[in-house]
């Protein structure tokens, strides 16, 4: 690929699994790749951040523009994330992502999520590409690696006990490619 091409600018949504079983090194390493991708994304890029556990927290009503003000408040809310929210319920998480309309999304877990393929419909009715990135042993495998095939997009299985930071910042480098 050309280097110096130009990139159209990127339409983002990350998802962050904070339910109880992230504790430790698990959210610590989250957070450490979030505030990378973070510094990665170019002033005329969209995002928006969404913390999940039993409920979820989106950070933005919609995606905003990557400038200073909304970097430094994407930065503060990564620095509060914490492993606190219960359990895992990534249902609600994934439908407030797809009204964000087109773009990726970039889904961190390790909880064992269960599901009878409505999630995976949905998502693929979201015209969304996902990117997963599966924590752990417990991780539900089926449904990451469904999400992401049936979407255009790629799974990454990881342990914490990796360099999980540089792995989910490397596939969140994957989008662009």
């Amino acid at each position: 690929f050309p280097v110096d091409a130009p990139q159209a600018p990127r339409r983002v949504t990350l998802v962050v699994d904070c339910s109880g079983s992230m504790g430790g090194d698990a959210i610590t390493q989250a957070r450490a790749a979030l505030e990378e991708i973070l510094a990665l994304l170019a002033p005329e890029d969209r995002f928006n951040l969404i913390a999940f556990g039993s409920t979820h927290r989106t950070l933005f009503p919609e995606p905003v523009t990557a400038d200073a003000d909304h970097l430094v408040a994407a930065t503060r809310f990564v620095g509060q994330l914490d492993a606190n929210l219960g359990g895992t319920e990534l249902g609600a998480a994934l439908a407030a992502a797809h009204r964000a309309g087109p773009g990726d999304v970039l889904l961190l877990t390790d909880g064992e999520v269960w599901d009878n393929g409505a999630d995976v419909e949905r998502a693929e009715q979201s015209g969304q590409r996902l990117f997963t990135v599966g924590v752990g042993s417990a991780v539900a495998e089926a449904l990451v690696r469904a999400l992401a095939e049936r979407t255009g997009g790629a799974c990454e299985l990881v342990s914490p006990r990796e360099d999980m930071a540089a792995r989910i910042v490397g596939h969140f480098r994957r989008m662009d490619q």
